[in-house]
């Protein structure tokens, strides 16, 4: 069995999720990479989701601790994560009014550290979001 908090939650791995918010930073100045970046995105979601799932005992509760992993990485590592990295994109093209090569570099070089730095306020906001206004659902 997978321990989730070892294995998906901590740092190299966890910062893998970001993958998809990142790709929009990297798609202008290195495609291949930009869709590398995606993926490993994407795939970070995927493992979580299916590990959880896996790791579910009760078969009853399997879709629903799926489903709920979904949101959770959905929110956790795309959606927040992309508005913090094109809000920085958008203030570097302010700062840099005439597009150069630092224009697109600057906001990936402050985007990465920004997102580890905010990493565990990230998560726990959306957790508490979640228990506040999802998990009563279910």
């Amino acid at each position: 069995m997978v321990d989730d908090e070892r294995v998906f939650r901590r740092p190299p791995s966890r910062y893998l999720g970001y993958g998809i918010a990142v790709r929009h930073l990297l798609e202008t100045w290195n495609p291949p990479l930009a869709e590398l970046s995606s993926l490993l995105g994407c795939s970070y979601i995927a493992a979580r989701v299916f590990s959880k799932g896996y790791s579910e005992p009760d078969n009853n509760a399997k879709v629903p601790v799926m489903l709920d992993t979904f949101i959770f990485e959905g929110l956790a590592s795309f959606l927040f994560p992309s508005i913090i990295v094109q809000t920085i994109r958008s203030l570097s093209l302010v700062i840099f009014d005439d597009p150069c090569s630092l224009s697109y570099q600057i906001p990936l070089l402050v985007s990465l550290p920004t997102l580890v730095l905010l990493q565990d306020k990230i998560d726990s906001d959306v957790s508490t979001l979640m228990d506040k206004y999802l998990r009563k659902q279910y």
